[in-house]
């Protein structure tokens, strides 16, 4: 255990230094793109200078040089291109570094576990034949359970105290993939699509549980949300799962709340549109079906494009993790991962 515990550590160290030089690299270009500017700033001054002679000496000077024009637009296009090629990959490799450090930080304080894959083709399946069934009129009443009091352990408050953000409510890892994050959770599934765990803005958000999640409670379904990033940040590692060798080989989830640590093993993977009730939360208990919850667990496990072969059942609890599909045509599909708690 603990040499694979180092070899991952190894391999996250390797990770950072990669980001470094990828900083540096930018830093060098910015350095570059300011002295072109310069230059061109210069270049103008002198083409304003030679337009603005008096009509007299105009007669008699030469005319404009154009190799000196040729080399204003060529610094220009290169200032251009270079301007481009720093926000296309800086960007990315400054969102990396936050990524990066955020995980150093977590390892500091509460201890600690990364890597990735490729692209694979995806089909959109038909889940309109599963539909939530309105049956309120037969739902038992249910009393208002007594709200559970649990206290933080330390090393979490710690850590939400060196991030100022006490929307931290845990850490997910799958080993072998890059996702190795802490978890937030806002008063709505909307903040942290645009927000990183400092609470600063950012196109890539970050890893967060959904808003009706009572991370104290034992609900059904915690689910968790992050965007399908590209350079393998947030759930860009979901889509992997797709192959079932994948799946086998990384069928555990660790998700450690502010409370407890929890061990998932994976049952289902699919792809499935959003008005596909898999982010609910619980699932009431409806006489008519007698087993509400239960039926629900087994129509996910129904929808996997794997046969895991792992039984689910209403006794059971499951964590859910969902990414965006990429691309034009796949807005309103997700990713979909099921685990059920087994230890």
């Amino acid at each position: 255990m603990s040499d694979k515990m180092s070899r991952e550590n190894l391999m996250r160290l390797e990770k950072r230094e990669a980001i470094d030089i990828q900083m540096s690299t930018i830093f060098l270009l910015e350095e570059t793109v300011k002295r072109q500017a310069v230059e061109i700033a210069r270049l103008n001054t002198l083409l304003n200078e030679y337009g603005s002679l008096k009509p007299g000496l105009k007669k008699n000077r030469k005319p404009n040089n154009p190799l000196v024009t040729y080399a204003a637009l060529g610094a220009l296009c290169l200032a251009g291109i270079l301007i481009g090629f720093f926000y296309m990959y800086g960007t990315q490799a400054v969102r990396a570094a936050r990524v990066a450090d955020a995980q150093a930080a977590f390892d500091d304080i509460v201890g600690g576990v990364t890597d990735s894959n490729a692209e694979l083709e995806t089909e959109l399946p038909n889940t309109a034949s599963y539909e939530m069934t309105d049956n309120t009129d037969n739902y038992e009443e249910i009393p208002e359970p007594a709200p559970i009091i649990r206290e933080p352990r330390q090393e979490f408050i710690h850590l939400q105290e060196a991030f100022e953000n006490e929307d931290i409510i845990g850490h997910l890892s799958i080993a072998g993939t890059s996702i190795y994050s802490i978890v937030v959770q806002a008063d709505d599934n909307e903040f942290y699509l645009d927000h990183d765990v400092w609470r600063n803005p950012s196109i890539a958000g970050w890893i967060f549980a959904d808003y009706m999640v009572d991370i104290a409670s034992e609900d059904h379904n915690i689910v968790i949300y992050g965007h399908n990033m590209s350079a393998d940040l947030m759930f860009h590692s979901l889509r992997h799962f797709q192959d079932f060798e994948f799946l086998r080989a990384h069928s555990r989830i660790l998700f450690s709340t502010i409370y407890d640590d929890y061990e998932w093993e994976i049952f289902s993977f699919y792809i499935a549109h959003i008005s596909f009730p898999y982010t609910n939360i619980n699932f009431h208990n409806d006489p008519a079906s007698q087993d509400y919850w239960g039926n629900w667990i087994r129509i996910f496990a129904e929808m996997s494009m794997h046969h895991t072969g792992i039984e689910v059942s209403s006794e059971d609890r499951i964590l859910t993790l969902s990414t965006c599909i990429n691309g034009q045509r796949n807005t309103d599909y997700r990713f979909v991962l099921h685990a059920r708690l087994i230890n």
